[in-house]
């Protein structure tokens, strides 16, 4: 049942009713229940229940994203610390790149904002009737938004104090034994035939 006042929606849309309740056009009906989580996020963030996992549902290994071309110097620099500091926790699968370079711009604009705010984030103007009039920069707000913008990425890659609680370690990819001196290494106690 629908409730009171709600329109049915149109084709190809999906209006939420309430946090429970989701209007999906196929059915016309309030539909009760949340949106099914994707596998990668329950393994992030952990299931609140004791229920098992969905073996049937792909999982995502642990892995580097490939480095785009293009990347300032900078922008260079925060994509290696970072890699390296997410690779160590495994948390980093191929697919995230995109997440990683929307964050490393935000960085690169809150760095370019916060150098043109060194020595002040206002200036000195005059009115029409001469009195002296303090403005803020606009660097100093594009410096906002930007912080805004990175703390937002680095929380979804679990990089603040409480989102660092809540992800979890991705599981890493099977190796293959190709029986060389790198399997000796891993495990030295079989040797290799």
């Amino acid at each position: 049942m629908r409730p009171e006042g709600l329109e049915p929606p149109t084709l190809g849309s999906e209006v939420r009713c309430s946090k429970f309740y989701t209007v999906r056009p196929t059915r016309r009906v309030c539909i009760k229940g949340r949106k099914p989580v994707p596998i990668e996020l329950k393994l992030l963030q952990g299931q609140r229940r004791r229920r098992p996992a969905n073996d049937d549902e792909p999982l995502v290994v642990a892995g580097i994203p490939v480095k785009p071309h293009g990347l300032s110097r900078l922008e260079s620099q925060y994509w290696n610390s970072l890699v390296r500091s997410l690779t160590a926790r495994r948390i980093l699968h191929p697919g995230m790149g995109g997440v990683l370079l929307l964050a490393f711009s935000y960085y690169e604009q809150f760095q370019k904002c916060r150098e043109a705010c060194r020595e002040s984030s206002v200036y000195e103007t005059r009115s029409r009737e001469g009195a002296v009039i303090w403005k803020q920069k606009p660097e100093a707000a594009l410096m906002a938004q930007a912080q805004k913008g990175l703390l937002h990425y680095l929380q979804d890659l679990g990089l603040t104090p409480a989102s660092a609680v809540r992800t979890h370690a991705l599981p890493l990819a099977k190796k293959k034994d190709t029986g060389g001196i790198e399997s000796y290494f891993d495990n030295p106690t079989k040797p290799s035939a």
